[in-house]
């Protein structure tokens, strides 16, 4: 067992134990730091433990929890997950030509290029998938598979000027 006597501390007059936790107070009695189990240590320099909490806030080995996250830049992650909703910026009908006007005017590749067997089956509630590509390439040896019963409707925008 260590013992640690206040005067061996510099700055601090008195240590202060109470249930799960250990409190320092300074000469002018004013609580220097501590408190372990409630985390709230107040230091300067190089903290070590298993897992950091703030608020809402829980930094541990396994990543960072967080709510309502306010950021500005670039967010990156392996996933993203929800129905989107809430995004703004983004586009489902192709790409962006550019910037201030033509952020509204879009363009996409007009073939859509099979590599790998595929099986186009909508759920139950549909019977039609479809595509906003004016052409679907088949590669070779490949297959794509239209469930019987449903339909796979292709220039679903009717952009194909032919």
């Amino acid at each position: 067992m260590t013992v640690i006597r206040p005067n061996s501390i510099s700055g601090v007059t008195s240590i202060t134990a109470h249930d799960q936790s250990i409190e320092f107070y300074k000469s002018d009695g004013t609580l220097s730091g501590g408190n372990l189990d409630g985390v709230n240590i107040n230091t300067a320099g190089i903290l070590t433990a298993s897992n950091f909490k703030s608020g809402t806030s829980n930094v541990h080995s396994t990543g960072y929890e967080c709510t309502n996250v306010n950021a500005s830049g670039i967010i990156t992650a392996a996933q993203f997950s929800g129905d989107g909703g809430g995004l703004t910026g983004v586009s489902g009908l192709g790409t962006a030509l550019g910037t201030g006007l033509l952020t509204n005017v879009f363009y996409f590749d007009k073939t859509l290029t099979v590599t790998s067997n595929t099986t186009v089956n909508p759920p139950a509630s549909a019977s039609t998938a479809y595509t906003h590509f004016t052409e679907v390439e088949i590669a070779d040896g490949i297959e794509l598979t239209i469930e019987d019963g449903d339909a796979f409707l292709i220039d679903v925008l009717g952009l194909d000027p032919t």
